[in-house]
């Protein structure tokens, strides 16, 4: 019986696009994890027939396997903010499945795995589209792109609505905090990005879209007070197409959910696509993965006003060098590494290895 490869997303709402790896494997039946789940449960394939890419640990790919299908790949592109769950987990996810794609920090904790089968994820942030460039003088200023979705850390006092099991539950995890709680106090980055919402908004030079920001209730109070004149001038609205408007600026803050090690997603490789400058902030080791040309590095900046001066002081030419840098990149081998199809391609050849 011909194998079927079931690709088991973590939220059966945001499935990746499956037409290149349906390219890359006619011999197998490439289908999503809920039709593979049919089809063992109505007996028309066995589960040993079934092989599972799980996307951190899906509800469907968990199913499957207990059914006894094949544990091949389980792989993670999101932050321990957002898929807390999945982290404080991992190190019984992890060793059931034969190969791991994950970002370098998870690997830290990781003691009965293979090494040989642990992998950097790549996040397939690289479209083939290219907005058209817009000229240097002719650009607004800085933009930001970031919904209104803010993780309420252990030392944050209830933001509102006065009900006890909230204020419990701050109460137990400002005086009792776990490890994973202080590893996210310790490095988040929605605070710096809200500090540059703030000075840049307040010196009206940010473009800011998003979903969210008209209810400010989601962030904490003292951040409410700081941004909410800010908010009003700023009014920043979803977008359809985030390229075509962070094409129009000349730089674009690209700021991580986290400073984790490997952590590296679409926010810079977007900006760099669109022909932006990145000023980025998150991974520590960001140099590893994209050349340090290619972006400023909020790191490098005593403090904003700094960062403000050399950003307004960049020449057209400057600026450049920094669009070579990044177009050179993208068109490598490394930086094709961030496509959809590259993602793909990968596993693929881990299943035809199977």
């Amino acid at each position: 019986m011909k194998k079927v490869v079931a690709q088991c997303d973590a939220r059966e709402c945001e499935k990746l696009d499956l037409t290149y790896l349906k390219q890359m494997l006619p011999e197998y039946g490439v289908i999503y994890g809920e039709e593979a789940l049919e089809l063992v449960d109505a007996g028309i394939i066995s589960p040993e027939n079934v092989i599972v890419l799980q996307d951190r640990n899906s509800r469907i790919g968990r199913k499957l396997r207990k059914k006894g299908a094949i544990s091949l790949v389980n792989f993670c592109y999101e932050s321990q903010i957002y898929a807390g769950i999945y982290y404080s987990r991992l190190k019984k996810i992890a060793p059931a499945f034969k190969y791991r794609i994950y970002f370098k920090g998870m690997f830290d904790g990781l003691k009965n795995c293979d090494k040989k089968n642990n992998f950097q994820a790549c996040y397939p942030g690289v479209s083939e589209f290219r907005p058209e460039p817009i000229n240097w003088d002719d650009r607004d200023f800085v933009s930001i792109v970031v919904g209104n979705k803010y993780y309420e850390q252990g030392n944050v006092f209830p933001k509102s609505t006065f009900k006890v099991d909230k204020y419990l539950k701050w109460f137990v995890r400002l005086f009792f905090e776990t490890k994973s709680q202080r590893f996210l106090r310790e490095n988040e980055l929605q605070n710096k990005r809200l500090e540059l919402i703030e000075y840049f908004g307040g010196k009206k030079v940010l473009k800011m879209y998003g979903r969210g920001w008209d209810n400010l209730s989601e962030i904490p109070v003292v951040w409410q007070k700081k941004l909410e004149n800010i908010m009003k001038e700023l009014a920043p609205k979803p977008v359809e197409n985030k390229l075509e408007v962070v094409s129009k600026c000349k730089f674009n803050f690209a700021v991580e959910n986290l400073s984790y090690d490997g952590y590296v997603t679409e926010k810079i490789l977007e900006t760099m696509v669109a022909k932006t400058i990145p000023v980025y902030l998150g991974a520590k080791d960001i140099a590893d993965y994209v050349p340090s040309g290619c972006f400023i590095d909020l790191r490098k900046f005593d403090s904003f006003d700094a960062l403000y001066e050399y950003m307004n002081g960049l020449t057209a030419e400057q600026a450049q060098s920094y669009f070579d840098c990044a177009q050179e990149f993208l068109a490598s081998s490394e930086g094709q590494k961030y496509t959809e199809e590259s993602f793909s391609r990968f596993l693929a050849d881990l299943i035809i290895l199977h």
